[in-house]
């Protein structure tokens, strides 16, 4: 359903702005005073303290695509150091983390989305990457320890390429859909290394402002 679609649905009328404590009857159309998109009430009739913008529980995203989860598609596993692996045109950033420490890789205020993510770091130790959407957890998965093989989170399109020894690999996570996920107020990575400092590693990201 297009914007202007909802503005005009029910003869005419359209989604009022959404007030704390105001009681909206199942399935109305609200306005978020925090982002200005529209929302409508999946749960019975009530009167709530939470923006729809934050309320996943009551509240459906009627204006844009609401992501609040990314689903595992496969399994985590130790890929390759080989950092040019990457998507093409991907920002990549260094890496020097020191153990259990939980390091911001990315903070990014205001609209856009997000179509690409991507850690390797070059330690002997598992890892733990949080992706927030607006403030909401929608991606919170560890890389396990294999020896000394260099570890690889990837959220985004999968690759597939054969290594210098003949072995196939895949994206050790493939979880993005294909037109990204968008966020409305803000956008937030981190990392932190378990049991060994990441002293060398790689943060790729790409992403899209939206008005």
């Amino acid at each position: 359903m297009l914007f202007s679609e909802i503005f005009n649905s029910g003869g005419g009328s359209g989604a009022n702005l959404w007030i704390s404590g105001v009681p909206v009857p199942q399935w109305g159309l609200v306005i978020s005073p925090l982002d200005g998109e529209v929302y409508r009430r999946t749960t019975a009739t009530g009167a709530g303290t939470v923006d729809p913008a934050n309320d996943i529980t009551n509240y459906m995203a009627a204006s844009y695509r609401r992501v609040t989860a990314l689903t595992t598609y496969i399994d985590i596993n130790n890929l390759s150091s080989t950092a040019d692996r990457f998507a093409n045109g991907a920002t990549k950033l260094n890496m020097n983390i020191t153990v259990n420490t939980r390091t911001n890789l990315l903070n990014v205020t205001g609209r856009g989305l997000v179509q690409y993510l991507g850690v390797i770091k070059a330690a002997a130790s598992g890892g733990r990457l949080e992706v927030l959407i607006d403030g909401r957890s929608i991606f919170d998965k560890t890389v396990g320890t294999v020896n000394a093989n260099y570890a690889a989170i990837v959220v985004g399109s999968a690759i597939n390429w054969t290594t210098d020894n003949g072995a196939s690999n895949i994206a050790a996570y493939t979880a993005l859909p294909e037109e990204g996920v968008e966020f409305k107020r803000s956008l937030q990575v981190f990392y932190t290394p378990l049991t060994v400092a990441t002293t060398v590693g790689t943060f790729a990201y790409m992403l899209r402002e939206t008005k």
